[in-house]
């Protein structure tokens, strides 16, 4: 794993920690978003991180669980067009761990996608939002593929025997997340 990537993997862990944390609870009808994202700037580096923090999907298809969610960084304290975009798939597994490729499907609206490989970042044993193991994978994407995906009704995903949808919730955090790019 790169040093780059082993910083991004180090903020997932702390954006995990900080869900964990935050209280529980059912509301009425709010208009309220279901998402929430955060915006945090490292002084040292020079670097704003914008996250679309974790969120459960739609299970089509398996025996766990998939957890989402997406980011991005960018120089300086602005907005930016940044280089890249990372989704992120967090994977339940059982102890005898993750036997897939790694290998993503998506329909988007209805229109089959090219498959492609997702960087494989293993297994963590324990998070706060999972009694089981979790396998994590990341794609990484050009700000456009952002955009068209968050500007879709329906976005189907298989990641190897896995089939999920984004919910209703996570593209309305997609759109947000990609009004926020320059």
């Amino acid at each position: 794993m790169s040093k780059r990537n082993a910083e991004i993997f180090g903020q997932i862990l702390v954006g995990l920690t900080m869900l964990a944390a935050l209280p529980v609870s059912i509301k009425a009808q709010t208009e309220e978003p279901k998402y929430k994202i955060d915006v945090k700037w490292d002084k040292f580096k020079d670097i704003r991180t914008t996250v679309l923090n974790p969120m459960q999907t739609e299970q089509k298809k398996g025996l766990f669980p998939v957890l989402f969610f997406a980011g991005f960084d960018c120089p300086g304290t602005a907005a930016c067009t940044p280089q890249e975009v990372i989704f992120v798939f967090l994977i339940a597994t059982d102890s005898d761990g993750y036997h897939g490729q790694g290998i993503a499907r998506a329909i988007r609206d209805g229109v089959r996608q090219q498959p492609y490989k997702l960087i494989d970042d293993g297994q963590i044993d324990a998070i706060p939002m999972s009694p089981l193991p979790v396998h994590v994978f990341r794609a990484r994407m050009r700000p456009e593929a952002l955009t068209l995906i968050a500007n879709s009704k329906l976005m189907e995903y298989q990641i190897d025997g896995v089939e999920f949808n984004l919910t209703p919730d996570i593209m309305a955090g997609l759109r947000d997340l990609a009004s926020r790019m320059k």
